[in-house]
C-alpha cells in the first residue's frame, strides 16, 4: 500500500469523527507526541 493511501486509510475515522462532532472551524492537529482538537474564531483576510 502505498503512502498515500495509508494516510487516506489512518485519516478516514478523524473524518468521521469531526463531521459527527465538528464545525466548519474544527481542525485536528496529529503530531508526534499528541493530537489536539482546534477551532477557529476569527479569519479575516489581510490586504496590504
Amino acid at each position: 500500500m502505498a503512502d498515500k493511501e495509508m494516510l487516506e486509510k489512518a485519516a478516514k475515522p478523524l473524518i468521521e469523527w469531526l463531521k459527527k462532532y465538528g464545525n466548519p472551524h474544527t481542525s485536528i492537529i496529529i503530531e508526534i507526541d499528541r493530537v489536539r482538537v482546534t477551532e477557529d474564531l476569527i479569519g479575516l483576510p489581510v490586504k496590504d
